[in-house]
């Protein structure tokens, strides 16, 4: 699948039009997809001779941009699937959402809840039988601590 993927993007990168800037750093040419940091005029078109030089940095941009993305894919199947083990488990840890706090320990007995610095900031309070409390700290419905 990821083989897959790579492939397509980088069929893709030989036919993308990102947007290329030559700025001159010194003595030499450069090649970004950002505008030229000292505000001098830059050019989208090849230089005579770098056509080839261009299309290779324009799909190593591409490529770079589509391995992060994978990566990140990767990253956020990987924590979900670390949370499903945590609710299975009847655990609760950081990153988990409020639902999958409530599918692992249930309804907390109480909510303290505030607004600090434009984030909802909550304490979930669980009082267990054995006047045992077990505290759950959310920020903008995303667990922070539990203890």
């Amino acid at each position: 699948m990821r083989a897959a993927l790579l492939a397509a993007a980088l069929m893709l990168c030989a036919s993308a039009q990102a947007q290329v800037y030559k700025c001159k750093e010194g003595d030499k040419f450069v090649f970004s997809d950002v505008p030229c940091a000292d505000g001098t005029k830059v050019s989208t078109k090849p230089a005579a001779g770098s056509g080839d030089e261009m299309e290779r940095y324009k799909a190593s941009i591409d490529l770079q941009r589509m391995k992060s993305q994978l990566r990140q894919t990767d990253v956020e199947r990987s924590n979900a699937r670390r949370r499903a083990t945590a609710v299975d488990e009847r655990k609760v840890m950081t990153g988990m959402t409020a639902d999958e706090v409530t599918a692992s320990w249930g309804a907390p007995s109480r909510i303290n809840r505030g607004l600090y610095a434009g984030k909802v900031q909550e304490q979930w309070i669980y009082d267990r039988k054995n006047g045992y409390m077990q505290y759950v700290y959310l920020e903008n419905g995303i667990v922070t601590t539990a203890q």
